[in-house]
């Protein structure tokens, strides 16, 4: 959710200040990449296809809803409380230390 949220953030920035959005927007450029291809890689899809998918228009959200649903129905699956913005700190670390994640 927060690599999706990353890229309008700078985006509206680059509206005012046209610099630093322009820079902005390539760092959440980089954790979109980052923070997805770890996930395909949790869920058991190809990193490299999911982050390709990702400069491919409309394809790229199409890919970031699905692989947010497919990781929160893994999570629910395993007994996981999963909320809007995702899993809370307590149930990541109760998680991590029953060996689920």
């Amino acid at each position: 959710m927060f690599a999706l949220l990353s890229g309008f953030i700078p985006l509206l920035i680059g509206i005012v200040i046209h610099p630093l959005g322009f820079l902005l927007l390539f760092a959440a450029l980089g954790f979109q990449i980052y923070a997805l291809g770890g996930l395909a890689k949790q869920i058991g899809w190809s990193p490299w296809l999911v982050v390709l998918g990702l400069f491919v228009p409309a394809l790229n959200l199409i890919i970031m809803l699905v692989g947010s649903d497919t990781a929160t129905k893994q999570l629910k699956k395993a007994g996981v409380k999963v909320g809007f913005l995702g899993v809370s700190s307590k149930q990541l670390r109760e998680a991590e230390a029953k060996g689920i994640i």
